[in-house]
């Protein structure tokens, strides 16, 4: 996963890692960890910088239980199936000798079929 980073800011900001935890939302009630990732580098953003900086990170997500079944039922041949998960991106950030940590919190629809290919037919 990736996202971007910009400072409108008049000082330099220093983004030293990045965190994120990834739940399974497969019923609105649900608060199960399915994955976890992060990346330690350090990323300096110039003041009133309008180029965006991509911060990747790599995650694993394993799907259990339900969900599992879910997605790789017989009829996930036929038709995409999609799974909500929510992302809790945490930044640690530093600027002008100060530390402080942002937290992003969103939730996507994705793809979980066996194949992992939502837009193409596979019959």
């Amino acid at each position: 996963n990736e996202f971007n980073i910009s400072n409108a800011n008049y000082y330099s900001v220093r983004v030293l890692n990045s965190s994120a935890t990834i739940l399974s939302k497969f019923q609105p009630w649900s608060t199960d960890v399915i994955g976890i990732g992060g990346n330690t580098t350090t990323v300096f953003v110039g003041p009133r910088t309008s180029k965006e900086h991509t911060l990747q990170f790599n995650n694993t997500v394993t799907l259990k239980g339900g969900v599992a079944e879910y997605c790789q039922a017989p009829f996930s041949l036929l038709i995409s199936l999609y799974v909500n998960m929510q992302f809790d991106i945490s930044v640690t950030l530093e600027y002008l000798s100060h530390r402080e940590q942002a937290t992003l919190s969103v939730v996507q629809q994705v793809c979980c079929v066996p194949s992992g290919n939502c837009t193409a037919a596979e019959w």
